[in-house]
């Protein structure tokens, strides 16, 4: 997957999450593991990149949020 392949599958996921964590229990939260895998740190930064810069409804989960 490229990078401009992941950032499309990132994007187009994003409304199903938010009105996913939107229709939920508080805190709003549910948790989504991207798995970047088979050594290409590139997808991992393209990742944490768009977490930190391209949205406001994505953060990284809080460390101790527990998947029930």
């Amino acid at each position: 997957m490229s990078k401009v392949e992941a950032l499309q599958a990132l994007r187009k996921s994003l409304p199903n999450w938010n009105d996913l964590a939107m229709k939920g229990e508080y805190p709003w939260v549910i948790p989504v593991d991207i798995i970047c895998g088979c050594g290409n740190q590139i997808l991992s930064e393209v990742v944490t990149d768009w977490i930190k810069t391209e949205n406001n409804k994505v953060r990284n989960r809080p460390k101790n949020y527990h998947r029930i």
